[in-house]
């Protein structure tokens, strides 16, 4: 990570966070962002990542903005329909920086059955975040784990698929 200060990536519609193995711990995770594109049960967004002017440059915190299409937003067309959902990522989820290694934590927090899932880290990050509403719903146990590991286990498949059936 001394070359590359983090990795935005785009095209899957949705707002996301990745763990990588291969990552160090005080990596930045893989940025996925979301689209301005109504599809897929989304509403448009984009997003301003804030990063260290420092020395390292690398992103330290994500602001949301999304125009909730679901309302009749023609007048909003004249000035802006995007309004500011989420200013700062990492108070909305919980996470003490925008890392690898607080990303994996933040897959673990979102596993059906923890406490933190009950708390309200899967609300904010799955239902609010990722795609905004409305929202394709994952109620159910076999989805949520699976959106979990998804985070924790980067694109990794053979992770992704120990961690579905095990866990993290």
């Amino acid at each position: 990570c001394d070359v590359v200060a983090a990795l935005l990536v785009a095209h899957v519609h949705s707002n996301e966070l990745r763990y990588n193995s291969r990552y160090a711990d005080d990596a930045p995770p893989l940025l996925i962002a979301g689209s301005l594109s109504p599809c897929y049960t989304t509403n448009p967004v984009f997003r301003v990542v804030k990063y260290d002017s420092g020395g390292s440059q690398s992103p330290i915190d994500i602001a949301t903005f999304s125009a909730d299409i679901s309302q009749n937003i023609s007048a909003a067309l004249v000035s802006n329909p995007f309004t500011d959902i989420i200013s700062s990522l990492i108070d909305y989820i919980g996470m003490s920086s925008l890392t690898n290694k607080e990303t994996l934590k933040l897959a673990n927090k979102m596993l059906p059955g923890s406490d933190d899932q009950n708390q309200g880290v899967w609300e904010n990050y799955f239902n609010i975040w990722y795609k905004g509403v409305p929202q394709t719903a994952c109620e159910t146990e076999s989805c949520q784990r699976a959106e979990a590991c998804l985070v924790g286990c980067g694109f990794l498949e053979d992770e992704w698929q120990k961690c579905n059936s095990s866990g993290l």
